[in-house]
């Protein structure tokens, strides 16, 4: 279905969550009540969920996947001959290697790391093919949906490593349009954690 394809940070024991405590005072004895905790840290505990194993796992997958992409790019551009294939080869080595960075900072807890990993995940959410132009690209692993038009199908792929898929006036080249189910649920996470780490 897709083109050319290839295939830390310590726990936080700082962190306490809040309890909001209320009373609700009885309408006909004003002197009884009732007490009721509620952990208002559910979110933070979420978030330093992330900074924990999700955080480590999203950063393996990211540094993992940005590096299998990049020996794919150069085994993939090795053995073209037309200028604007090594181009498109260079530019998703170029995706690839930040995607490298990008799993470095995760792995090593800096500051912002979730906000540039979201952006990288992002990129590899949409999958679209036409005449035209075509695009895909996987870092990792990926679960994808599509749609194909003329014939109308519907079609379902994963993989777990990196793949690759580039076109560019292709007249025999199906139109679809799909989303990397798996990509949509990285990012989702990786903004919750961004939310909670942001100052």
């Amino acid at each position: 279905m897709y083109g050319p394809a290839s295939k830390s940070e310590g726990p936080n024991n700082s962190f306490k969550p809040n309890l909001l405590r209320y009373t609700k005072a009885m309408a006909e004895k004003a002197c009884h009540g009732f007490g009721s905790t509620t952990q208002v840290g559910l979110t933070q505990a979420l978030g330093d969920k992330l900074k924990i194993w999700q955080r480590r796992a999203i950063g393996i997958l990211t540094l993992g996947g940005g590096s299998i992409g990049i020996a794919a790019a150069i085994t993939l551009l090795l053995t073209r001959t037309n200028p604007i294939e090594w181009i498109f080869c260079i530019a998703f080595m170029a995706v690839y290697a930040w995607g490298v960075w990008c799993g470095v900072r995760l792995l090593e807890g800096q500051l912002g790391a979730e906000r540039s990993s979201l952006r990288y995940w992002l990129a590899q959410v949409p999958a679209f093919g036409s005449p035209l132009l075509g695009y895909f690209l996987s870092s990792g692993f990926h679960t994808t949906v599509s749609v194909q038009f003329a014939p109308l199908k519907l079609n379902g792929n994963f993989l777990l490593g990196s793949t690759f898929n580039y076109s560019l006036f292709q007249p025999n080249q199906p139109w679809f349009i799909g989303v990397n189910v798996f990509a949509v649920a990285v990012a989702w996470l990786l903004a919750r954690g961004g939310q909670q780490s942001a100052p």
